[in-house]
This record gives structure tokens, sequence and C-alpha cells, in this order.
């Protein structure tokens, strides 16, 4: 992930330092949980299972809502231009 472009195109969007704080952070996690569980996939290369799954890893604890991380998720994929992606972070959160 370009953190530094990331942060700018967020920037940019009009969010908040805290916002684009929480953004980087939730990314993080996600790219993470490819890193740990998904063999080598990169978020630029993850598709609609490997998002669903790391819903399913956030929600297991039932007091955790998925829906910050996939806002988060939806602006990155926005940034890196995969419209499909970002539909369907979009969609998973509703």
């Amino acid at each position: 992930m370009d953190e530094k472009r990331f942060q700018a195109f967020l920037k940019r969007g009009g969010r908040s330092p805290s916002a684009v704080r929480r953004c980087l952070k939730f990314v993080g996690d996600y790219g993470r949980f490819l890193e740990e569980h998904c063999e080598g996939i990169t978020i630029g290369r993850a598709g609609g299972q490997e998002l669903e799954s790391f819903v399913f890893f956030i929600e297991k604890d039932p007091k955790t809502s998925a829906k910050t991380h996939l806002k988060a998720i939806r602006y990155y994929y926005e940034f890196i231009g995969d419209e499909e992606m970002r539909v369907f972070a979009s969609n998973l959160r509703q």
C-alpha cells in the first residue's frame, strides 16, 4: 500500500486527521489479515471471497462490527481505481 498517496487522497476528500488515521489503521488491519490468512494475496489482488473472510474474522466477536473497516477499505479501493471491489465493500457494509 502506498500509504502517503492514500493519506493524501483521503485528505483531498475532506477527511479529518483522525479519520485519516482510522482509515490507515483499518486498511492496515485488512492487509495484515490477508498476509496471515490468504497466502500471499495483497489488497490489490484480493477479491470478494477474501473480503468476506475478513468480515467474518472481524465479526467473530459479537460486540464487533466490520462496518468501519469496510468504509475504510471502500475508500482504498476507490483510491486504487478498483470499482468492482469498491462497490462490493459498500454492499457488504450495508
